[in-house]
């Protein structure tokens, strides 16, 4: 069996599909103190050399925020190409009851994956969305976490 020189021989027998040792990002967010569903969010990761598969999408609360109705986060992890033409959002949950249930300080949450595969060319992106306008959304801190594999 060839594999690329990058990878060992026992890391491709247990890798999915083809992909190469796990490797993972992590970033930190707040949501802005005004301004009614406010899209905060930023690159996380450029995805330039091969496609990668994401295993696991994770976030950490660094404030405790209620699962109030009117008042939540939306937390998503996307992908774009050049020029922002084509958008495929990968992972999303919100801090709603049948989200996370709200935050909590020091909490782990996974997010599910509704699209692993990113492919080569695109750029990974994390947003939050706030439901309301000064609300108890605003100035909520929280660290993503996602763990991927290359492509072999």
């Amino acid at each position: 069996m060839a594999v690329a020189a990058h990878v060992s021989r026992v890391a491709k027998d247990y890798a999915p599909h083809g992909y190469s040792v796990m490797e993972s990002i992590s970033r930190s967010w707040e949501s802005l103190p005004d301004g009614d569903g406010v899209d905060e969010g930023g690159i996380v990761l450029i995805v330039d050399d091969a496609d990668i598969y994401l295993e696991k999408v994770q976030i950490v609360g660094d404030s405790a925020l209620d699962a109030a109705a009117a008042q939540w986060l939306t937390i998503e992890v996307s992908s774009m190409d050049s020029g922002a033409v084509a958008s495929t959002t990968h992972a999303t949950i919100d801090t709603t009851a049948s989200g996370t249930g709200g935050l909590a300080d020091s909490v782990f949450y996974d997010v599910p994956i509704a699209t692993p595969v990113v492919p080569k060319g695109r750029v990974l992106i994390m947003s939050l969305v706030k439901s309301e306008d000064n609300g108890t959304a605003s100035e909520i801190s929280l660290d993503l976490q996602v763990r991927y594999r290359r492509k072999a």
